[in-house]
């Protein structure tokens, strides 16, 4: 039923406030689990969409301006290192390198997010042994594989919604959380698709680390 009244909702022809998508992601019955997930992808169309109740040109424009640079600065002043399952420690803003944000700009800010969380990911996919075991699950449900820390998403988005300066009011963190979310659970599933030996990587992982 929750989920007839939230694809309603996106197909609804009147203005509809995504905040109120986000708050119904947010309430303690769906924290945690699948249907928040969908709710905050809800929220992150609608705000794509440009479906905000008392929008205005001038908020949709910024919504859809091209990102012009990457405050490096800016990022490493909000930025803290974190842990991924195999023991390795990250610190994201140190990943990122001059000639990966030159392919960042002239774009919406949407491919922006996306083009550089792809790049991170790789900048640690080649330091980090294990990388292709891991996951990023939609729910708190147990999975074969390692799970990501939601701390680690966070640190991330929060890296690069600083970095990029994007305007809470233009796209709010959480649709920018699910949104990289969404691209991180892609690219893993692509990486770990060209490994021969995953079986066998994921035997000396469960043999070196608890799940």
């Amino acid at each position: 039923m929750m989920t007839k009244n939230l694809l309603n909702t996106f197909k609804a022809k009147k203005q509809t406030d995504f905040y109120e998508v986000l708050k119904l992601a947010e309430s303690p019955e769906l924290k945690g689990g699948a249907m928040q997930e969908l709710c905050l992808s809800v929220a992150f169309c609608l705000a794509r969409s440009g479906k905000l109740e008392r929008s205005s040109p001038t908020t949709i424009n910024a919504r859809l301006e091209a990102s012009h640079i990457f405050n490096v600065s800016d990022a490493q002043k909000c930025d803290k290192t974190v842990e991924l399952p195999g023991g390795k420690q990250v610190r994201i803003s140190s990943l990122i390198k001059p000639s990966m944000t030159s392919s960042w700009i002239g774009k919406t800010i949407e491919k922006s997010i996306g083009l550089s969380t792809i790049d991170i990911l790789s900048e640690i996919r080649l330091r980090d042994e294990f990388f292709e075991l891991y996951a990023f699950p939609d729910s708190n449900r147990h999975t074969l594989y390692p799970k990501v820390e939601a701390q680690f998403v966070d640190a991330l988005a929060m890296c690069l919604h600083v970095g990029f300066g994007v305007k809470d009011d233009a796209w709010a963190l959480p649709c920018l959380t699910s949104h990289i979310k969404r691209v991180c659970r892609n690219y893993i599933c692509r990486a770990r698709s060209v490994v021969d030996n995953i079986d066998s990587l994921l035997e000396s992982f469960n043999n070196n680390f608890k799940i």
